[in-house]
């Protein structure tokens, strides 16, 4: 009998599989399709299931997600999985970081296996190449594959970390998006003309102007790299190198929209609609076996990175959460967010949020922004600031960045009364109120019992070029991404079947969105108009 402790996992933290898990791991693993992509609401135990096909297909398997905490969370569940990280994150005695280090020649580097004074990420990577399993993020897998194909400023190729049967892919609904930006090129004309001593064409209105620059450019690259003592010049000078080198080769490719912007500042960025002709090259590396995995991973999304349905499954995991502990409701504020709208709308907004809010004091949750700018109005207008920790660049947020603000917010759990700010002073029941919170952020229990979605998540096609004309080419894109944001911050505080999490919004935009979801989210729909009470916490549960 199969258990997960005869797989080499912790019985502690997986004493058993839970029905049905088992039975799609060993589906997974005996597939003879090339790319297999798994629908599991959260709370399904996904990386049990992944980490067990892994197992069952022997071999070696690489697993990668989009964000650095849920890298730390498969560490931390499976131990014996090797974690490698951008250049960055090492630490480097000559140079700061390794990435720095790297572009120097560090001799840290070139030091022995044994040697105690040996680069950590060398250590790392070694470590890579010697496991069966590995986890890594999505950036560092498509520099891998670019490393594999693409000669550095010295002409020679770095050693990866070695070849995969199986690659997963931990949230890939974000597959289609992270594969095209990373594909982006950005150059600062500023830093050319001061680092490399290169002027920027005069037409710029073509690719195969840039190209052909790109291409005349490398020899001066290389040889100021060559010439130069300054460890960040050489650093930056590799990074344009790596870059000029992709800008060449963007005239020959034929099966590629892109998309050119340029500002005042002299930043000028080539982002491609789709990375359909680099999907072969970054993302499956010849790798026989390909496994898709989300919460909110829908058909569609190898459309969009140009592998062929006949190519593919689609598993699909139902959820076993009962609709009444979850219920999505709609609070008519007679408002519905966008560019547009005014001071005055926000005001009026805000207001049924702090309603809302009121209600619930005792319990910690979210608040969803979408934006900085919307973060910034909703503080300057509500009642309730200082329950709100706000995280950003931005003068008055209480922290910078998200991992910061929630555990701010997981710290009130154990200290009661918890200063959580200088701004905010003490509250013991927060909220976490920012633009990014939509995935990897974990809420189970009363961590997060209730939440609001500020503004219905709309993608941007009115600035942004590049998303204009995604959704121009396959209109679906715009629907798939509406309702794939939506149910992936439905998810942020219902972690398990016991749990227990309410989520609001007042945007009226949901009068439209409602039309293209599916599933439970309409189930568990509650509409509350102007003279209807707002429901608060349940009964059972109110403090």
């Amino acid at each position: 009998m199969i258990t997960p402790a005869s797989l080499g996992l912790d019985p502690d933290t997986f004493p058993s599989f839970r029905p049905g898990q088992l039975e799609i791991a060993g589906d997974l693993a005996l597939s003879s399709l090339p790319v297999s992509k798994l629908l599991g609401p959260c709370g399904s135990g996904k990386s049990l299931m992944y980490q067990t096909t892994a197992r069952l297909m022997g071999g070696r398997a690489c697993f990668v997600t989009p964000q650095k905490s849920l890298q730390d969370q498969i560490i931390r569940d499976f131990p014996d999985t090797a974690d490698i990280r951008g250049q960055s994150s090492y630490p480097c005695p000559l140079y700061g970081n390794c990435e720095i280090g790297s572009a120097n020649e560090c001799g840290h580097k070139r030091a022995p296996i044994a040697d105690p004074a040996r680069c950590p990420r060398e250590v790392a990577m070694d470590n890579a190449r010697q496991s069966s399993l590995v986890v890594c993020n999505t950036a560092l897998w498509f520099t891998l594959g670019r490393m594999r194909s693409t000669p550095n400023e010295s002409g020679t190729v770095p050693a990866g970390i070695g070849s995969f049967d199986l690659v997963v892919f931990d949230e890939g609904h974000r597959l289609p998006e992270l594969l095209a930006d990373f594909c982006a090129i950005e150059l600062l004309e500023p830093e050319l003309e001061k680092v490399a001593d290169l002027l920027v064409p005069s037409n710029t209105g073509t690719l195969s102007v840039w190209s052909s620059w790109a291409r005349s450019s490398l020899p001066r690259v290389s040889q100021a790299y060559q010439s130069s003592s300054n460890p960040k010049a050489r650093t930056r000078l590799a990074a344009i190198h790596r870059d000029l080198i992709e800008l060449a080769g963007v005239a020959e490719d034929r099966l590629t929209r892109w998309i050119y912007q340029s500002d005042r500042d002299g930043k000028h960025t080539f982002t491609p609609v789709w990375g359909k002709a680099y999907t072969s090259r970054l993302l499956v590396q010849s790798t026989p076996r390909v496994l898709i995995t989300s919460a909110t991973l829908l058909p569609s999304v190898t459309d969009y990175i140009g592998i062929s349905r006949d190519e593919t499954e689609y598993i699909e995991i139902g959820s076993t959460f009962p609709i009444v502990n979850r219920p999505f409701i709609y609070v008519n504020s007679g408002i519905s967010l966008s560019y547009k709208s005014t001071s005055s709308d926000i005001r009026q907004i805000v207001g049924k949020y702090d309603q809302i809010i009121d209600m619930w004091r005792g319990y910690r949750g979210l608040y969803h922004t979408q934006s900085h700018n919307l973060t910034e109005q909703i503080l300057a207008s509500t009642r309730n600031r200082k329950r709100l920790i706000a995280y950003g660049r931005f003068k008055g947020a209480d922290c910078e960045t998200s991992r910061e603000a929630l555990d701010i917010l997981r710290r009130s759990m154990t200290k009661p009364g918890f200063v959580t700010s200088a701004h905010i002073g003490m509250v013991s029941d927060p909220l976490v109120i920012g633009a990014g919170l939509k995935e990897g952020v974990d809420l189970p229990g009363k961590l997060g019992e209730f939440q609001i979605i500020g503004k219905m998540p709309l993608p941007n096609k009115t600035s942004d070029p590049v998303m204009a004309a995604r959704c121009d080419e396959i209109p679906a894109y715009y629907d798939d991404q509406i309702v794939s944001q939506l149910d992936q911050m439905r998810g942020r505080i219902v972690r398990s079947i016991t749990d227990k999490g309410s989520t609001y919004t007042g945007d009226g935009n949901w009068r439209w969105v409602r039309k293209k979801c599916k599933g439970d989210v309409l189930l568990c729909e509650r509409w509350i108009n102007e003279k209807d009470r707002i429901p608060g916490p349940p009964e059972e549960t109110r403090k």
